[in-house]
């Protein structure tokens, strides 16, 4: 075989290997490349909680992922918060879940200025933003937040999820200032 022919040769052999590398890598299942689009998700809810007071709201999806003491819960929400709103929105776990992230574009500010997260001894969790004791001057953003079981669900026998989600602020007439005035209990069954 010619010089020529030998190169042509490679050259065939080298692209076929191209060829059969790509088609490997391309329909390979494991491909830690391959996105994953609602996987796991067993429910949804949709909520909408305004406060008619401050014009403080917030509206958006609860997820829930996965089941048994597996079950993972992530919030995503829209927030507007009113300028004179002192109350800002509240996310609260009234049941066996607590927050572990939270990422939160309020304000268009990446600090930790308007946004806490709590773990209470209690049973509850809890995200809050724009929530303080003197109003933030409002502002719009997004939350995207996970909770996640404080313990077993199978061995406390927990049979439902609640949480609440709360906005707005008030000063009473006696001067009692009122954090989370309008709020919807959400009760998701397992």
């Amino acid at each position: 075989m010619s010089h020529n022919g030998k190169l042509a040769v490679l050259i065939i052999l080298f692209l076929a290997c191209i060829v059969a590398i790509t088609a490997v890598y391309v329909m390979n299942p494991e491909d830690p490349r391959e996105i994953s689009i609602n996987e796991n998700i067993s429910q949804m809810r949709s909520f909408a909680v305004r406060d008619d007071n401050t014009g403080t709201y917030t509206e958006g999806t609860i997820f829930v992922i996965g089941t048994g003491d597996s079950t993972k819960v992530r919030i995503v929400a829209k927030l507007y918060i009113g300028p004179e709103d002192f109350g800002g929105v509240t996310f609260s776990s009234v049941k066996e879940m607590d927050p572990v992230s939270a990422i939160c574009s309020y304000r268009d500010d990446q600090s930790n200025q308007y946004i806490s997260a709590y773990r209470h001894i209690d049973e509850f969790g809890t995200v809050q933003v724009a929530r303080g004791d003197e109003a933030t001057g409002g502002g719009t953003g997004f939350i995207d937040m996970m909770f996640e079981p404080r313990s077993s669900f199978e061995s406390k026998n927990v049979k439902t999820l609640e949480f609440i989600i709360s906005t707005g602020s008030r000063i009473w007439p006696n001067g009692t200032e009122e954090w989370g005035s309008t709020y919807e209990r959400i009760t998701i069954d397992l």
